[in-house]
């Protein structure tokens, strides 16, 4: 807008490119009024412009709203006629959801990652070179110090309690009410998947006041953690958990399954085996078992193709075809969990065998699987004519 005058106007900027401040400093320098920013992402809502360090400039109001609001302000500016308009500010709290740019596992290896969800959304910090200014910054630059700063006080509250020991409490005693979206705007918000939130969102006050953990005997993490799973035929996979007691009572827990989606229920395909109820002992520990079987055929068809999963189309994908859940332990008002996590796929699987005939000998093959199988001959014999090439000659096979 260079050589553009503004002065006395409202200008409509799109989000991108440079910073809020920016952008509204522009529009000030050219005499605008007022500066109107629109989001440059359908279906995110409106936007909240936020300040850097040269935020103090600034001496016009300015608003964020939606792309949606955005196209009908820009169409109605086309006409000839004065567009008039009107702003109403509401104050909304977005607790209890996933940022937009959170990652997502499970880990190449199918350890459980990320472990546990922290707040990092306009996390208030000091903004440089005000001396006593905030400024809301977001990242997971501010949800692992969040982290780091619960393990302090856990390891504080819970002195008798080692490293692996503290980090399996908090996991234990996460929240797991975690949304893709924030209740305050939808209502009906879905739950997050275990694959974006890990064990849960960070509850320190619980997790000092849990006298138990419990983790996988076999990784040390506390979660069950399965993995991707490219199954044949009906497969069962055992793990033992190990429950610590560190108080100087018995502890006597009812287990029960928490399925974190409907359709992994209805799908019937997975299903766990675990005690009614376990006993600890006073300052003491056990283990059991957990039984994970799987049957391939009732699975969903596999979607998430190789371009998907390097694209963040495939989110979706991985939502309906991951299972994900908690085992759940409860006595009375206190209760603790394990989450779980599996990548499953159904397969083929093939057998060869030799038949000697009249025409010699054959090969049949012979899918045991339940999936289709798409078989291809690959040639292992190469032919080379003696003194072809005084460098590339075949010599010997």
């Amino acid at each position: 807008a260079d050589g553009v005058d503004f002065t006395g106007k409202a200008v409509v900027i799109d989000r991108g490119s440079c910073s809020f401040t920016s952008k509204v400093i522009n529009a000030q320098d050219k005499g605008a009024a007022f500066v109107i920013i629109v989001n440059n992402k359908p279906g995110d809502g409106p936007i909240a412009p936020g300040g850097s360090a040269n935020a103090d400039e600034i001496t016009i109001p300015s608003v964020g709203i939606s792309f949606e609001n955005g196209v009908i302000v820009k169409e109605a500016l086309t006409g000839e006629a004065a567009v008039a308009f009107s702003f109403v500010s509401e104050s909304i709290t977005k607790v209890g959801a996933i940022a937009s740019f959170t990652s997502r596992g499970p880990s190449s290896d199918g350890w459980l990652k990320p472990e546990i969800t922290a707040p990092g959304v306009d996390i208030l910090t000091a903004s440089p070179g005000t001396g006593d200014k905030l400024t809301p910054i977001s990242g997971t630059s501010f949800s692992s110090p969040m982290t780091a700063g619960a393990m302090a006080l856990l390891r504080e509250a819970l002195p008798n309690r080692n490293a692996l020991e503290i980090k399996a409490t908090l996991m234990n005693a996460a929240n797991l009410d975690v949304t893709m979206e924030a209740r305050s705007i939808n209502p009906d918000a879905e739950l997050a998947p275990i694959s974006f939130i890990g064990a849960g969102l960070v509850d320190v006050e619980k997790a000092a006041n849990l006298p138990v953990a419990a983790w996988d005997k076999n990784t040390n993490q506390a979660a069950l953690a399965f993995g991707l799973m490219n199954l044949s035929s009906t497969e069962m996979v055992t793990k033992t958990v190990t429950i610590k007691n560190f108080s100087s009572d018995s502890k006597t827990y009812a287990l029960s399954l928490d399925e974190r989606f409907a359709n992994d229920a209805e799908s019937e395909a997975v299903s766990f085996n675990y005690p009614d109820s376990v006993i600890v002992p006073a300052g003491g520990s056990i283990d059991i078992d957990v039984t994970l079987t799987v049957d391939p055929s009732k699975l969903p068809e596999w979607t998430l193709t190789a371009d998907k999963l390097a694209s963040p189309d495939g989110s979706d994908d991985l939502t309906t075809l991951e299972y994900d859940g908690a085992l759940v332990f409860t006595d009375g008002d206190e209760n603790f969990h394990l989450v779980y996590h599996l990548l499953p796929k159904a397969s083929a699987s093939i057998e060869v065998n030799a038949v000697i005939s009249d025409e010699g000998v054959k090969r049949v093959i012979t899918n045991t699987g339940v999936k289709d199988l798409e078989a291809f001959a690959v040639p292992l014999t190469v032919e080379d004519e003696v003194g072809d090439s005084p460098y590339l000659d075949l010599q010997a096979a």
